[in-house]
């Protein structure tokens, strides 16, 4: 009987000393009143994992228990009429995340991560992003090209936009090749692959660490690549 009670006492203190998977505390200079919401992606739909109501408070904390590394959300619902700016995407892994945001500029916040998986995720966004932006500024310059009715400068427009196209699914395979370790990488191939043909999507899952391509990225990716090859 004081056997059985012993081990009740040690199940009971193991479970109030576990440690979350993921700790995410954070900081919103400027905010007064406002609703965080932790999310995720499931079954192509976006669904609410945690959320915190803050009031007087500019900070916030979410403790995390993570199936597997993803990429997550956090979305903002401001107290202003102005709901711009309030999304940030992240690479959830066991560690700390340390968000440093403004009101106005939310989707800009400062992460600070412990973990290799959300580091390479944020340098792998503000590339793509100089690529998108370059891509904004292309179809700017083509709709200027078409009120002037140039079709000189439409073609010189399509052949920087094949350029950059290759480019940044270049930069992504380069990327994933480079990280074959992190689950981050099959993510970044999957967000890429309507440009990658069979043939580069299989090679760089090849590439990959055996537990890599058992991931949760992974096996998408896995999927996607039969997919591409039986067509």
């Amino acid at each position: 009987m004081k056997f059985l009670f012993l081990l009740i006492v040690i199940a009971v203190l193991s479970c109030e000393t576990k440690k979350p998977d993921l700790t995410i505390t954070g900081q919103i200079d400027g905010l007064k009143k406002g609703k965080i919401y932790l999310q995720k992606v499931k079954d192509s739909t976006i669904v609410n994992l945690d959320s915190l109501e803050l009031y007087n408070t500019n900070q916030f904390n979410f403790d995390v228990e993570l199936n597997q590394p993803e990429v997550m959300y956090l979305q903002l619902e401001k107290d202003t009429i102005d709901q711009t700016d309030n999304f940030i995407a992240f690479f959830a892994d066991k560690g700390k995340l340390e968000v440093k945001a403004k009101l106005d500029e939310f989707s800009y916040a400062n992460l600070n991560a412990d973990y290799k998986n959300q580091q390479k995720f944020q340098e792998y966004s503000q590339n793509i992003k100089r690529f998108a932006d370059q891509k904004l500024d292309l179809i700017k310059a083509e709709l200027e090209a078409r009120k002037a009715n140039n079709q000189d400068r439409l073609d010189s427009i399509n052949k920087v936009y094949n350029s950059m196209t290759q480019r940044r699914y270049l930069y992504a395979i380069n990327f994933a090749m480079n990280h074959p370790d992190l689950e981050v990488s099959p993510y970044v191939i999957l967000n890429q692959a309507e440009f990658i043909t069979p043939k580069y999507l299989d090679s760089v899952y090849q590439s990959f660490d055996k537990s890599i391509q058992k991931s949760y990225y992974g096996q998408q990716l896995n999927n996607l690549v039969t997919q591409r090859q039986s067509k």
